[in-house]
């Protein structure tokens, strides 16, 4: 195993780093400069560039500053004082630092013999373009890259996000299949798993020969532009445990992203010169322009498997006016979009899952992930492979390790998560099977195979998916953007209506209660004249058109005051159930012994007016319903808590379980299940012989209503009955 990586990076002895200042003196200096330069690196360290390395290389660097080096890159050939001919290129290690990579040109060995460079890398891209697949794109690189050089063995590796590579094109004649095995990052430090990477090529011409390191040593320098620069060394140890001798990697980026290398391998030392080093550069651009065509083309095949399942979902969706039963009514749909094994859905206070067993606690856990991942300063879709430590310590594996979350509305309160349980898969990894203390002759031909489970983390969302979950959330807008337009127009309509309404139900009332009036006055002034003079049939008659008249006038009174709701302001305020309670008492006229009250010291934030008519209300059916002296019970719950033991309406199907209810429990005499309903509607009495019209009920059902709450009960016939009331949500 080859030593500890210093501060500043091992450098390839087959050249040289040159690192000059501002004023083109040299800085740093390769410590094997000697074998090239014919000097040692003491004697060149604060020298002139252009005494140190001559004219040719100072005018190099000259024009690369006017250029900008960033932009720089390429190779320019020079000769050396003493004569040698080198290949310069240039990079930045720091600001107001150049520095400078000398490969010395070789002889003509069969590498720098052949000719026509240009045509040979226009072939290498005509056999990339004809690849149909990723996987036969870079089988062909690898191809390209082992022939080119006449190295033993190429492995092009994907970049995990957890640290390593895995295999995914193999091309060593003879050798063994190393496709799905993983090996260790070149260029990732021990311990310290990166999505980053090196983005220049690595050429090591001999694993065993010492390292270079500069004079005097730069610790704070950035050697990462220097095609000399070494991997880690112990990657390079594993190589060397297999039979590795001399190395080359070259990088595959797609979309400005590191994704993996091309890694090729030979059992001898051999130096790799920097003209063919620009054609494998060359090479691993267009390998990866060319994959990320292909990538773009799989993703599209898959977006548009995915995008059945899409479409099944959002006609459910558009087929309901529930949002949330749309969604998790076509599960599979659901699930299947992202390819997720599980999913949650919370909008408007409400938390549906399907695919998921597990305990409220974790599904709370999740929700919290993922209304952190995409709050209102985030963009609307996150994914994560694996829970955060913290977050996710609440959460077993088998029912989430990863998740993909979207916001649906303006806040993460309304949000739709994915979820995937771990990818258990066992990760196969390159190692050199030892035999006693040899070490294989022939390259590969100790290698052998460890396991290790790989837990706690979910297989990884692809493009397609990602895209699918955003094109989701798109059309969900657009549903909703449509039924808001809907209901809009809907709502002005029923304003009308209830306009035209209120109109007619309040002049109705007022216009008929003149003439009744009279009827029941002119009847009371008859009987009081002629009363005596009248047969006990007769006086019979005219008692009861006054009973009647009076019966009429109750129920135009009750007309009125339904007609009248709406029209005051609400007004909500913290209201004290005691003093609504007493003032409803002071009202209905309550003589002692009639009934007894209990109240719970508790407030409810509401309009006082709509609270004080709801109970005056309910404790007169109370009084009126109870064989005896009422036993009456008022109290606040909220909805979660009532809805344990009497479902709410429909229409407080997305209100927040925190809601604030009214309950009023008597022990009377009860109410049948079948007439649980009717007892709302206006004018219905289950006794018509009681008194009262049958309105007060309606009128609390529309008090609320009107406030987007509701009322309603659970009764049981001789026990009594319990109200539940919310007031507003």
């Amino acid at each position: 195993m080859i030593g500890s990586v210093p501060s500043g990076g091992e450098l390839e002895a087959s050249g040289v780093v040159v690192i000059v200042d501002d004023a083109r003196r040299v800085a740093h200096i390769s410590d094997c400069c000697d074998a090239l330069l014919g000097q040692e690196p003491q004697g060149l360290v604060g020298a002139p560039l252009d005494a140190a390395l001559g004219g040719e290389v100072a005018r190099i660097a000259q024009d690369v500053l006017r250029e900008d080096s960033d932009r720089a890159g390429g190779w320019w050939p020079a000769r050396l004082p003493n004569g040698a001919r080198v290949r310069v290129r240039a990079f930045t290690p720091a600001p107001g630092l150049l520095a400078l990579d000398l490969l010395p040109t070789g002889g003509p060995g069969p590498i720098e013999a052949e000719t026509n460079p240009i045509e040979r890398v226009a072939g290498w891209n005509d056999r990339l373009l004809a690849s149909a697949s990723s996987p036969d794109l870079l089988l062909t690189a690898a191809k390209v890259a082992r022939s080119r050089l006449g190295f033993d063995g190429a492995w092009v590796c994907r970049i995990e996000s957890i640290g390593h590579n895995i295999v995914v094109a193999n091309d060593d004649p003879g050798g063994p299949d190393l496709v799905g095995q993983a090996v260790e990052a070149i260029d990732v430090p021990p311990g310290q798993p990166s999505q980053g990477g090196r983005s220049i090529p690595f050429f090591v011409t001999d694993l065993a020969a010492p390292a270079a390191n500069l004079v005097p040593p730069a610790p704070h320098l950035n050697l990462e532009g220097s095609t000399l620069l070494r991997p880690y060394p112990e990657f390079l140890g594993r190589l060397a445990s297999i039979g590795v001798r001399a190395t080359a990697s070259l990088p595959i980026v797609v979309a400005g992203r590191l994704w993996g290398r091309i890694l090729i391998h030979h059992p001898t030392a051999t130096a790799v010169p920097a003209a063919t080093q620009s054609e494998l550069r060359l090479l691993g651009a267009a390998t990866g322009a060319r994959l990320a065509e292909l990538i773009e083309q799989e993703d599209a095949r898959e977006q548009l498997a995915l995008g059945r399942y899409s479409l099944r979902l959002m006609g459910a969706v558009a087929s309901t006016p529930d949002l949330v039963g749309g969604l998790i009514q076509q599960a599979d749909d659901l699930i299947g979009i992202c390819a997720a094994e599980g999913a949650i859905v919370a909008i408007d206070g409400r938390v549906a899952t399907c695919g998921l067993e597990a305990p409220k606690s974790e599904i709370d856990a999740l929700l919290a992930i993922g209304r952190s991942a995409v709050d209102g300063s985030k963009p609307p879709v996150a994914s994560a492979v694996t829970l955060d430590v913290d977050a996710g310590s609440a959460i077993d594996a088998s029912t989430a390790a990863g998740y993909l979350a979207i916001r649906i509305g303006a806040t993460a309160d309304d949000i739709l998560i994915w979820t995937r349980r771990e990818d258990r898969r066992a990760v196969r990894w390159v190692q050199h099977q030892v035999v006693g203390d040899t070490v294989a002759d022939d390259l590969f031909a100790g290698i052998a195979t460890r396991q290790e489970d790989s837990n706690g983390t979910c297989a990884p969302w692809t493009s397609a998916q990602l895209a699918q979950a955003e094109a989701l959330r798109d059309a969900i807008g657009q549903v909703q953007l449509a039924r808001f337009a809907q209901m809009r127009a809907l709502n002005a309509e029923l304003a009308r209506s209830n306009e035209q309404y209120d109109a007619f139900a309040h002049a109705a009332a007022h216009d008929l209660m003149a003439p009744l009036r009279g009827i029941r006055q002119f009847t009371e002034f008859h009987l009081e004249d002629t009363g005596d003079r009248l047969t006990e049939d007769e006086q019979g008659q005219l008692h009861t058109i006054v009973r009647l008249a009076a019966r009429m006038q109750g129920l135009l009174d009750d007309l009125m005051a339904y007609a009248q709701i709406g029209r005051d302001a609400w007004m909500p305020a913290e209201t004290p159930l005691e003093v609504a309670t007493a003032e409803a008492r002071e009202l209905l006229g309550l003589e002692d012994g009639v009934a007894q009250i209990e109240v719970e010291d508790a407030s409810m934030t509401t309009d006082p007016g709509a609270l004080r008519h709801v109970l005056l209300n309910l404790i007169g059916n109370a009084i009126k319903y109870s064989d005896g002296p009422a036993t009456i019970e008022i109290g606040r719950s909220t909805l979660d808590e009532v809805s344990r033991t009497a479902p709410p309406p429909d229409g407080l199907e997305g209100a927040r379980p925190d809601t604030e209810v009214l309950t009023v429990a008597d022990r009377g005499i009860g109410i049948d299940p079948s007439h649980h309903d009717h007892v709302f509607a206006l004018f219905r009495q289950l006794e018509p012989s009681s008194a009262g019209t049958g309105a007060g009920l309606a009128i609390c059902r529309l008090i609320c209503r009107r406030q987007g709450g509701d009322i309603w009960l659970s009764s049981e016939p001789g026990v009594g009955t319990t109200f539940y009331v919310v007031p507003q949500s």
